[in-house]
C-alpha cells in the first residue's frame, strides 16, 4: 500500500502501517500469550489455523498404523488423525523448536507458548519421539519431564560410493547450504585474506537478496574476488555430488543458541559422505563423531583469526588424511544405516500398541 506513495512519504507511511497491522493483530497475539498459562487449547486452535487446516482435511480420510508428525506443526494433524483412526503417533522434532526464531523477540514472547503448548501435547501422546541430535533430544526431556532422551535419528544422506581424490595445487574450502546470518559465514569471509594463497572458498546455496548483495560487498571491500566464488544452489540430491569438487567442507556456527548449540547440520554430514576433510565449530554433538572418526578440525573460536589459524594449519598430506577417515565414515553415517534404525523404532512401538 505504501508503495503508491509519493518517496517523500513512502518513509513516513511503512512503519505507520506496519503499526497498524501490529494494533489489528493483538487480539491474536493475546490469545498466543495465553497459552503460557492455559496451553490445553493449543493443539485445537492451531488445528484451525488456515495453513493447517486444508493439511487435516486432505487427510482426514487416511487411515494408518502409524501417523508420524515432522516438526512441531504437523503434530495437531497427527494427532486428530490417530484421534479419528486409531494408530499411533510418532514426532520427528526435525530441530529444536523452542529455539527455531530465538533472537526474534517477538517470536519468543508471542509463538513460544503455543509452540511449547502443541510440543508437550504431542510429545505426550507420542509413542516413538526422535530429534536429530542427542543434544536437542536430552536437552527437550529436560525441559518437558520426560522420563527419557528422545531418540537420535541423524538427518544424513544416502550412501554415496565416492572414490578418493587428492588435492591439487588449489585447495577447495566448501561452505553449502542456505546463506543466512547467524552461520559463521561472514567471519569465514573475513578470514580469506588471511589465509595462505592455495586455498581458495566456494559459497553454494540460495539466499535473500539483501544477504547476497552483502555477501558481494564484503567481497569487494576485503578484496578477494579472485578467492571467492558465488555457486547458485544445485538440487538437494545433487549436494553430495557437487561437494565432490572441493576438499574440505566447513561449518562454523557459533553457539547462539540452543537450535546451534545442539546442531548436527545436514551439511556436516554431506561433506563427510562426499568424502571431504572437515573444518567445524567445537559443538558437543559435532565434536563427538569428530572425537570418534577424525575426519575433522575443531575450532573454538570463531573469529576470523581463529578460522584462519585452522585453516592454515592444514597442508596437502593433512587435508588427504582427514578425507579418507571421512569416506571410512561414510560408511556408517548414511540412510542405509539409519534408516534401519528408524524402521525398528516404529516397528516395536506398533508391536506394542
Amino acid at each position: 500500500m505504501s508503495e503508491r506513495l509519493p518517496g517523500a512519504l513512502r518513509s513516513i507511511a511503512r512503519p505507520l502501517w506496519r503499526l497498524a497491522l501490529r494494533v489489528t493483530r493483538l487480539p491474536e497475539y493475546a490469545r498466543l500469550a495465553s497459552f503460557r498459562v492455559a496451553p490445553n487449547g493449543a493443539t485445537d486452535y492451531y488445528l484451525r489455523r488456515p495453513h493447517i487446516a486444508p493439511l487435516y482435511s486432505a487427510a482426514r480420510d487416511v487411515k494408518a498404523a502409524v501417523y508420524l508428525a515432522n516438526d512441531w506443526h504437523m503434530l495437531p494433524v497427527a494427532m486428530a488423525l490417530a484421534e479419528r483412526h486409531g494408530g499411533i503417533v510418532g514426532y520427528d522434532t526435525h530441530e529444536y523448536a523452542l529455539e527455531e526464531y530465538g533472537h526474534r523477540l517477538a517470536w519468543k514472547l508471542t509463538r513460544v507458548p503455543l509452540v511449547r503448548a502443541v510440543e508437550g501435547a504431542g510429545l505426550a501422546r507420542a509413542r516413538v519421539r526422535t530429534a536429530v541430535s542427542a543434544g536437542i533430544g536430552a536437552d527437550i526431556a529436560r525441559i518437558y519431564g520426560l522420563p527419557e532422551p528422545l531418540q537420535e535419528i541423524r538427518n544424513v544422506p544416502d550412501r554415496h560410493d565416492v572414490p578418493f581424490r587428492a588435492v591439487g595445487s588449489r585447495c577447495s574450502i566448501l561452505f553449502h547450504g542456505i546463506l543466512a546470518p547467524n552461520r559463521g559465514i561472514e567471519e569465514c569471509l573475513e578470514s580469506v585474506p588471511l589465509w595462505r594463497p592455495e586455498f581458495e572458498f566456494v559459497l553454494r546455496g540460495p539466499g535473500e537478496r539483501s544477504y547476497l548483495d552483502l555477501i558481494e560487498q564484503t567481497i569487494d571491500r576485503l578484496k578477494i574476488r579472485d578467492r571467492v566464488r558465488l555457486d547458485p544452489p544445485v538440487p538437494m540430491v545433487e549436494l553430495v555430488a557437487r561437494a565432490t569438487e572441493s576438499d574440505i567442507g566447513i561449518v562454523t556456527l557459533p553457539p547462539s543458541s540452543k537450535h546451534n548449540l545442539y546442531a548436527l547440520p545436514n551439511k556436516f554430514f554431506e561433506y563427510v559422505q562426499a568424502g571431504l576433510a572437515l573444518i567445524v565449530s567445537d559443538l558437543p554433538d559435532m565434536r563427538a563423531l569428530v572425537e570418534r572418526h577424525g575426519f575433522a578440525v575443531l575450532t573454538e573460536n570463531l573469529t576470523p583469526e581463529a578460522i584462519a589459524a585452522a585453516v592454515n594449519g592444514l597442508d596437502a598430506a593433512r587435508v588427504e588424511a582427514l578425507k579418507r577417515r571421512s569416506l571410512a565414515a561414510a560408511q556408517e553415517l548414511n540412510w542405509d544405516v539409519e534408516r534401519s534404525r528408524l524402521v525398528s523404532l516404529y516397528e516395536s512401538a506398533v508391536n506394542r500398541a
